[in-house]
């Protein structure tokens, strides 16, 4: 799940700065880890920016419905941090969702069979903090 992005190329201004010779835009191995969690969130540059990821990947199978019933016709997928085989299986996991089965049993089954995904339906549900 995309969580921030900056247009600003922020890891080639760090790169500059501390001297680091190694290429950091393009590059799809660098993380950020927060002091107090153990999660490792994707930071990735390119031309369009930085962009830094949650540490887990989002999943929306029980929900398809409730948006389908308030409207939304348009989802979106993207896959930049999970095998190509994962992704390709929750395609077609949702197409089933949204051909009408259930969408929480349809996740219990990715979830099964991807078990070291870090899968989450993450901030869905929960309250927002102000």
């Amino acid at each position: 799940l995309l969580m921030s992005i900056s247009k600003r190329p922020l890891l080639t201004a760090y790169q500059e700065v501390a001297n680091i010779e190694e290429p950091l835009h393009h590059n799809h191995h660098l993380y950020l880890r927060e002091q107090k969690r153990d999660g490792m969130m994707p930071a990735y540059e390119n031309e369009a920016g930085m962009m830094i990821y949650t540490d887990f990947v989002q999943e929306s199978f029980a929900w398809l419905e409730p948006f389908s019933n308030a409207g939304i016709q348009r989802f979106e997928m993207y896959g930049n941090y999970i095998p190509q085989d994962a992704l390709l299986d929750a395609v077609r996991m949702y197409r089933r969702v949204l051909d009408g089965e259930d969408g929480e049993s349809v996740r219990k089954e990715f979830v099964l069979k991807y078990p070291k995904l870090p899968v989450s339906d993450g901030y869905y549900g929960q309250k927002t903090i102000r």
